[in-house]
């Protein structure tokens, strides 16, 4: 999976990575924790909303979580600096 930091933006007076490729080529994406950090809520919060309508995406159009797609905790945390426990199961990203 071809993920990549391509530089910063603002949105909504938050900065923010923005983030190329998982479902295509220089196509933006963004993960749970940025929406996360724009609506002011935790993590586990978006990540909870998206496993209780996960039949409202279509998986690998909408949403990828990269840790059932072969991405590890330790390529996480290299790409986006953000360093996860060991028991966590999702790190959603969506198109």
């Amino acid at each position: 999976m071809d993920l990549r930091v391509v530089g910063k933006s603002e949105f909504m007076g938050k900065e923010l990575p923005m983030i190329e490729g998982g479902f295509g080529d220089n196509k933006r994406v963004m993960t749970a924790h940025m929406i996360a950090q724009i609506h002011g809520v935790s993590v586990k919060h978006i990540n909870e909303l998206t496993n209780n309508n996960i039949n409202e995406f279509e998986e690998e159009i909408d949403v990828l979580n990269l840790l059932k797609v072969g991405i590890n905790h330790l390529e996480i945390k290299t790409l986006f600096g953000i360093d996860l426990p060991p028991v966590t199961k999702n790190f959603f990203i969506y198109s």
